[in-house]
């Protein structure tokens, strides 16, 4: 006899590509089900290491790009009647802050989609995706791009 699992609080890591919305639609879906808490997040990679390797102001940069993030996340989150509340936009590789997050704010459930914005640096670190399903200590969803 299986019993249905039931979640409560469940995180969407987004980047706001095509695979992002789809994602979110199926985690609002599931929010709805379970009657679940959801929280959106995007985290802004730290430039630091990048800025210092050509003598440039890494906090102009990140500050910039973490402003953009910022709008990026309210556009996002109105499009898809989230409240800004519910929504996250913060500093760190999104790998390790993802599991940091799931761990702190006990997350029973992160929805997630399998790809996200390519290019070399997916090539490079790996994809967080895998990472994340490697070491969460909750439950994944990938959604399919």
């Amino acid at each position: 006899m299986t019993t249905e699992h039931t979640y409560k609080k469940i995180l969407v890591p987004v980047d706001f590509s095509n695979t992002s919305k789809k994602t979110l639609e199926r985690a609002l879906e599931l929010q709805m089900k379970y009657g679940a808490k959801l929280i959106v997040a995007t985290f802004v990679a730290p430039v630091n290491n990048v800025a210092n390797l050509y003598n440039i102001s890494f906090v102009d940069i990140e500050t910039k790009m973490l402003e953009e993030a910022k709008k990026n996340m309210a556009d996002f989150c109105e499009a898809y009647d989230v409240a800004s509340e519910d929504a996250i936009v913060d500093v760190g590789h999104p790998k390790h802050a993802i599991l940091e997050l799931v761990d702190a704010e006990n997350f029973d459930l992160i929805v997630m989609g399998s790809h996200g914005h390519h290019g070399l640096l997916d090539t490079v670190l790996g994809s967080t995706a895998n990472a994340i399903v490697s070491h969460a200590k909750c439950d994944v969803m990938i959604v399919r791009s």
